[in-house]
């Protein structure tokens, strides 16, 4: 599986549960979140990422994915990655 690589220098398992609780976090509906976690599966899987991949780019990827269907959704998923 693949491991994300917080600020910290840590690494810690990807959830897909953690970017829904995030979308949702921010106000997103429970589809808007289901479709940006499997959105995400596919973009690790398809752009084949290595062991790990950095939080800031599973950040930055994640507004991508979620400024397509919702830009409100996205500038709130935004505000809350930078208070982290």
């Amino acid at each position: 599986m693949v491991k994300v690589k917080k600020k910290d220098g840590t690494e810690e398992t990807l959830q897909l549960s953690d970017v829904e609780s995030l979308i949702k976090k921010a106000g997103g509906s429970a589809a808007l979140a289901g479709e940006t976690a499997i959105d995400v599966a596919v973009w690790v899987k398809k752009e084949g990422k290595k062991d790990v991949i950095s939080m800031i780019d599973l950040q930055k990827k994640i507004i991508t994915f979620v400024a397509k269907k919702n830009a409100q959704v996205a500038n709130k998923v935004t505000e809350i990655v930078k208070k982290a």
